[in-house]
């Protein structure tokens, strides 16, 4: 039975009595009964009556919250239980890497952030941060350091020096406070020579790399090829590639192949399995380019006769213009027995001189007590197109202080070479055959020179070889057009020249008769060696691409041209549509008409760059026009640079690193605009090497 206690707070006596008394009762957890006063039960322990079971305590947090991740970078949540990645990364096995933790407390989370486990895993992975910051560091240390050597062997290729003084210059730029190779030490950097070939095969990649992009968006190619012998008794073919690149062509040397003879087949194939290593499809090889050698353009089995039989039909073949020149002159003066002779005494009297210092000094002695310019001897080889007309010219300059020093070493030594030599020159036929040349020989260096040109088309070739042909005739007719032969007349009196008596064996000489022989032998050789029929597909291709042999009035343009065209859609019909070609053909002539101002290989360039939508197959054409080489100087230009790196004391190179040389010497951008950081990945990746200097 519950008994009831009323708790009544000690009031005022007055209060006390005023208040009536309550029996309401007060609950266990003291509530507050009706009349404001604060209640408790009393329960007796014996009490039969049960009392209610207390509620029982529910987690703070059942569920999984996401802010957590954001608190603790480390966790994460996977299939309902939360899990420690850091610790799983480092196989720690404990409550949040095992099953994972279901007890989604703040608490929990806290108490595995201090665990040992976890503690041990940060301590490794700051360690590790240290470490790849470092790494990093000292890897962009090498890296910068990579790159300044790579410039050197960049630098040392392009100037054509021996790598041997790779060492040298990296070791003066480090003392002159270079910062990156200050920064590393001297026995962390590259110096043996097979690393330096491996940065300059890495040079050459690059190279190569942005040479194979150009002749896939050029479409077609010509190629130029030309024998040579090194200094060491290589026998080695340059091919040179001309393609177009941004409405223009392009010649880029690609490499040297080494040839064990001069047999057509061994050249042929030679440049199939080239081209075929280097991913150059065969489809699109258009021009071909040679000295003309009987190799290179037999009729039947020559080089130029194989490829069009056994790699393309369309196949254009051109003998070298500047070699058809020099062959020309050569052949008119070999044909005169005079000029022969003539020749001989050049290359006697440049011999007698270059063999000798004492006689050179003498010469530039009296030179100059003359106040002649000092003039040096040039020798007259066939293999130098310019080289005779270079001589003749000291000749003509020097000869006076020739004649005195002959003089004087015969006099003083009693030089029998010399007393024949001074007998030779001072001979009217030699001094009047100078004059000859002097006025002959510069329309032909001049007609050298335009042939020698990077880009040279039919467009300039024939007006100037008309040129060259029709001032030759009017020297035989026109005694005023030579002038050095008119004064040499003038100065002649009576067998006397600058004050000297020329030698009376020659004075029967027919100097008018040798000019007229000789003038007419040119004519004939250059006309023979220029025939019109052989150059029958260039005229095409000039008068259809070349705005300025469009007739004025435009009445007259719907006959122009046809026959060519139809000779060249039909010769390159495997490459162009030739009915879409045939129905715009109008349209084409009268842009071309429009743009009579512009050259042959403006309006091509303009043709590539605007109008490729408009006539697809005229801009084919274009192309094809544009990669028919003409002459195979770059070959020879490949020539004196492969000359010029392999000398006497460099003769152990072999063909292919004297190939990577060649290539960077001659196809090398200004280091400004050379990709280094492709050349330092190029040679990374060539072998397992030192990731970083420590």
């Amino acid at each position: 039975m519950h008994r009831f206690l009323t708790v009544v707070p000690r009031k005022s006596t007055d209060e006390a009595t005023s208040m009536p008394r309550s029996s309401t009762p007060v609950s266990s957890n003291g509530d507050v009964g009706k009349n404001g006063k604060r209640v408790f039960s009393c329960v007796d322990q014996d009490s039969s009556t049960p009392t209610k079971p207390a509620a029982k305590k529910v987690n703070r947090h059942e569920n999984f919250l996401p802010q957590w991740l954001s608190v603790f970078p480390w966790l994460e949540y996977t299939n309902g239980a939360m899990f420690c990645k850091w610790c799983k990364t480092e196989k720690k096995k404990n409550k949040f890497t095992v099953d994972g933790c279901k007890n989604f407390q703040k608490s929990a989370l806290s108490r595995h952030q201090s665990h040992q486990d976890h503690s041990d895993v940060l301590l490794a992975r700051a360690g590790r941060k240290g470490f790849q910051r470092a790494t990093a560091a000292a890897t962009e240390k090498s890296s910068d350091s990579l790159q300044t050597q790579m410039k050197c062997v960049y630098w040392l290729a392009k100037e054509e020096l021996p790598a041997s003084k790779f060492e040298s210059l990296v070791g003066f730029l480090k003392e002159t406070g270079c910062p990156s190779l200050t920064a590393v030490p001297s026995d962390k950097l590259y110096s043996h020579h097979s690393s330096v070939e491996d940065m300059e095969e890495a040079i050459a990649e690059v190279i190569d790399s942005e040479i194979d992009r150009d002749i896939q968006n050029s479409g077609v190619y010509g190629i130029m090829v030309d024998e040579s012998v090194d200094i060491a008794v290589h026998k080695v073919m340059s091919i040179v590639i001309r393609i177009v690149v941004g409405g223009e062509a392009k010649n880029c040397f690609l490499g040297n192949v080494e040839v064990h003879d001069g047999k057509a087949e061994t050249i042929t194939n030679a440049v199939c399995d080239f081209l075929t290593a280097r991913n150059i499809p065969l489809e699109y090889f258009v021009g071909f380019g040679s000295d003309g050698a009987a190799v290179m353009t037999g009729r039947l089995n020559g080089v130029a006769a194989r490829l069009r039989r056994d790699v393309n039909s369309s196949l254009v073949s051109v003998h070298c213009a500047a070699h058809r020149l020099s062959l020309a002159s050569s052949q008119a003066a070999k044909s005169i027995e005079s000029l022969k002779k003539y020749q001989q005494v050049l290359n006697n009297l440049y011999m007698f001189f270059n063999s000798s210092p004492v006689r050179y000094n003498k010469l530039r002695e009296i030179q100059s007590v003359l106040d002649e310019v000092q003039v040096a001897l040039q020798q007259p080889t066939p293999v130098r197109w310019l080289s005779v007309s270079h001589a003749v010219q000291a000749v003509h300059r020097c000869w006076d202080s020739l004649v005195t020093t002959l003089e004087t070493i015969y006099s003083e030594c009693n030089n029998s070479v010399a007393k024949g030599l001074l007998s030779e020159i001072t001979s009217y036929s030699f001094v009047s055959i100078t004059a000859l040349l002097m006025d002959v020989l510069p329309v032909v260096s001049n007609l050298s020179k335009v042939f020698q040109r990077e880009h040279v088309d039919w467009s300039v070739i024939k007006p100037k070889l008309q040129i060259a042909i029709s001032l030759l005739q009017d020297m035989s007719k026109t005694p005023a057009l030579m002038r050095h032969l008119s004064q040499f007349k003038l100065e002649c009196n009576e067998f006397m020249y600058k004050g000297r008596e020329l030698r009376a064996a020659g004075r029967n000489f027919d100097i008018d008769k040798l000019c007229d022989t000789y003038i007419e032998s040119l004519v004939c050789n250059l006309s023979d060696r220029f025939p019109q029929n052989d150059m029958d597909i260039l005229q095409c291709f000039d008068a259809v691409f070349n705005p300025r042999c469009v007739p004025l009035e435009t009445s007259q343009l719907c006959s122009y041209a046809d026959k060519e065209f139809e000779k060249i859609v039909t010769h390159f019909s495997s490459m162009v549509d030739k009915d879409r070609a045939t129905d715009c053909f109008i349209e084409y002539k009268y842009l071309l008409h429009c743009h009579r101002s512009l050259s042959f290989q403006q309006f091509c360039r303009l043709l590539l760059c605007q109008h490729q939508d408009d006539f697809p197959d005229f801009c084919k054409l274009a192309s094809i026009a544009l990669v028919i080489p003409l002459s195979s100087v770059p070959c020879e230009r490949a020539f004196s640079c492969q000359n010029r790196i392999k000398t006497k004391l460099r003769n152990r190179l072999t063909p292919a690193h004297l190939s990577t040389l060649m290539k960077i010497s001659l196809e090398g951008k200004e280091r400004s605009e050379f990709n280094f950081l492709q050349a330092v990945s190029n040679f990374n990746e060539q072998k397992a090497r030192r990731k970083f200097a420590l």
